[in-house]
């Protein structure tokens, strides 16, 4: 099969940009006939598929949903923060095919089809979307335990070079330095050198400098200014050569090798809904921006936010507790300076009130727990 991936780093502005084949979901005028292809303005060049706008359908209009790659026009165009496509991959829920499908309707299917061994989508051109659906599932649990080897072999690769390994000395490391330990080392005064995990994933790639002229806009119909505003633009895929592939393994592998000679690129796991990502100001965030399942308009770093506030309120509440219990108790030793019973109480307060404050922090014990102390110590 021809590639018909391809993907290029910009690591200067890091930018990733793909060009893919479209797998398309839309609504297809089901006739020939040259009335009604006139009626609704379907021109047979430009949209060979009988495409039509949802909002054009009425009830009598011969129409069907349907799913097919687009052969017919050029390559889908994304520039998007490097890394996205590898992330993507890694964050799949490979417990149903639902977000294979998404990762399929945004990427296309060319880089997927070398796994399915038992052709289900291979020779297809258009489909019925129900159809699609069922067709679609099979493809999905004939090639689920290879996604799930491959998904799995990057995280641990992933987490190794970017995450915390609780060593001091490795921590110091940067990813590339991390990936180079992973397959050299020492054994006493032996030194060893293991095969490299991704080095097999390496085999398939071209480079193809062709793309430098290939920016995929119609020039003629452009006006000076209007080509020095297209080209000034950052969606404008302007690359002096891309790699080219045709298997997921590769195109992966080609993101893997480029994340790692960013300087002082993070990969976080985001601690609402565990998903990698890659932090977007500071690198110690712990919240994704992905949207929530049950609540799309909101994010997970707005999950983050709110607990914030809300942790905010809770220590402020306590802080002011803590403010007015010393005060409380400092003005009873100023107003009784004869009474040692308030003076022994007052500075048995200011050694005991920090360490019930740091158990209240550690949870070991509650907020209603530490509250009743504070109270039982202004009496």
């Amino acid at each position: 099969m021809n590639s018909n991936f391809y993907i290029y780093f910009d690591l200067e502005t890091n930018k990733e940009i793909i060009k893919h084949r479209k797998l398309l979901k839309e609504f297809v005028l089901d006739t020939d006939d040259p009335q009604l292809l006139e009626e609704y303005q379907i021109d047979k060049n430009d949209n060979p598929y009988y495409i039509i706008k949802s909002n054009l359908i009425e009830k009598q209009t011969p129409v069907y949903e349907a799913v097919f790659v687009d052969n017919f026009n050029d390559l889908d165009i994304k520039v998007q923060p490097i890394g996205t496509y590898l992330l993507d991959f890694l964050n799949l829920n490979l417990n149903n095919d639902s977000d294979l499908k998404k990762f399929a309707f945004k990427y296309g299917l060319d880089n997927l089809l070398h796994l399915d061994k038992p052709n289900n989508l291979n020779s297809y051109t258009i489909y019925i979307a129900s159809e699609f659906e069922k067709i679609f599932n099979n493809f999905f649990n004939s090639i689920k335990n290879n996604l799930s080897k491959l998904q799995q072999e990057f995280k641990d690769t992933i987490t190794f070079c970017f995450g915390d390994s609780g060593n001091k000395k490795i921590d110091k490391l940067n990813p590339k330095q991390r990936y180079f330990l992973s397959f050299h080392g020492c054994d006493g005064d032996i030194y060893f050198t293991k095969i490299p995990k991704f080095q097999k994933y390496s085999k398939g790639i071209t480079i193809d400098f062709n793309s430098f002229f290939d920016t995929d806009i119609k020039l003629s119909k452009f006006t000076q200014e209007q080509l020095v505003n297209a080209v000034a633009s950052e969606s404008f895929a302007f690359t002096p050569y891309s790699y080219s592939c045709s298997k997921l393994k590769n195109a992966l592998f080609i993101s893997f090798t480029n994340l790692i000679n960013l300087n002082n690129l993070h990969i976080n796991t985001c601690a609402n809904c565990g998903k990698l990502f890659i932090p977007t100001s500071k690198s110690n965030e712990i919240y994704c921006d992905n949207p929530l399942l049950d609540n799309p308009s909101r994010t997970c770093k707005n999950i983050g936010a709110d607990k914030k506030y809300k942790e905010k309120m809770r220590e402020d509440e306590i802080t002011k507790m803590i403010r007015d219990t010393s005060s409380c108790l400092g003005m009873r030793v100023k107003r009784n300076p004869d009474i040692k019973e308030h003076d022994i109480k007052y500075n048995n307060w200011k050694t005991s009130y920090p360490i019930q404050l740091k158990k209240y922090k550690e949870k070991k014990i509650t907020k209603e727990e530490l509250i009743n102390w504070i109270n039982n110590s202004r009496r």
